[in-house]
């Protein structure tokens, strides 16, 4: 038997803005009974306190979206010591040879695999990592000029506080003693985002050239770019963060810069094969299905004064 590991042949990274369209939250630390302090913080970075889209939480959120799609899925039954408890445990998605396994990786005690004595004389490829990174996100400048203009009507920094209360769905009215305060970042934020994409030999295909491949719709390589086109458009009819269904999270996605970059193994260098301003649809076929009409480059983005968010006035 005959173990062969895959070579790394090259990478895409995509650049893009997620645009908030409602306002989000995405938990951060529980700050426990300090006087004063909000109930459902936000998440932020610790060294310069501002709110962050941690790559964690927009990766899982679109692997989710996907596994309801193709059903990479089973829904298992278990009892706990209460009686009662439901885990969703992902099935196909947790094979490396799945689409969606390949891309966005499995656990390694999943990973492996057993092989007949009938297939002693096979080569066998051994499972690769996960092809898929996603970066934390961080506020754009234009952004962080908006919200430092509009802090007078902020309730923390770089955030609003929205108070909800418990509606007792009998009679209507507030339930007694669920009050609560949610940090959430305001519509219109701004969040520069970064995606890369691995691709080994093993997914080319018969092509020796990325570029070919990813034209090529029956290589994996263009398969998983295709899949994650398809995730960003179901990002977009979803929602990011929690409380989608109560209004929350709901995001544009701006696509910006696209770079793929081969690696030459004989020279042990590094060759950029294309590089542009905006995402090519001949490779990334992403197009809105929210907003199929608004301009979505980052690069035709008309520079300008950075505003204060507007604010509802009073009596209106």
């Amino acid at each position: 038997m005959k173990l062969r590991r895959p070579r790394l042949t090259g990478k895409m990274r995509l650049t893009l803005h997620l645009r908030l369209m409602t306002g989000m939250r995405i938990g951060g630390s529980d700050p426990g009974l300090a006087i004063g302090a909000i109930d459902l913080p936000v998440v932020r970075d610790p060294i310069s306190h501002e709110p962050i889209i941690p790559g964690s939480s927009l990766k899982g959120k679109i692997r989710s979206l996907l596994e309801k799609i193709t059903c990479e899925y089973e829904i298992i039954t278990k009892k706990d010591s209460s009686g009662r408890i439901i885990r969703i445990i992902t099935k196909h998605g947790n094979d490396p040879d799945s689409l969606t396994g390949s891309t966005f990786g499995v656990a390694a005690d999943k990973s492996l695999k057993t092989i007949s004595s009938e297939s002693m004389e096979e080569e066998v490829i051994i499972p690769t990592h996960t092809r898929l990174f996603v970066r934390d996100g961080f506020l754009t400048e234009k952004s962080r000029q908006q919200l430092e203009r509009s802090k007078s009507y902020l309730d923390t920094e770089f955030a609003e506080v929205k108070v909800e209360i418990g509606v007792d769905r009998l009679t209507g009215g507030p339930q007694h003693g669920n009050l609560r305060q949610v940090e959430r970042v305001p519509k219109g934020a701004e969040f520069e985002c970064e995606i890369v994409l691995d691709f080994w030999d093993v997914d080319l295909g018969e092509h020796s050239d990325i570029v070919s491949a990813l034209k090529d719709k029956s290589t994996r390589a263009s398969k998983m770019v295709r899949l994650l086109a398809l995730g960003l458009q179901l990002l977009e009819c979803d929602y990011l963060g929690g409380s989608g269904s109560r209004g929350y999270g709901k995001v544009k996605v701006c696509p910006g810069k696209m770079k793929i970059l081969q690696f030459n193994p004989e020279t042990l260098s590094v060759e950029p094969v294309k590089e542009l301003e905006q995402w090519d649809p001949e490779v990334l076929p992403f197009s809105s299905l929210v907003y199929p009409d608004e301009e979505k480059s980052i690069a035709a983005a008309k520079p300008g004064e950075p505003k204060a968010i507007e604010q509802p006035q009073a009596g209106k």
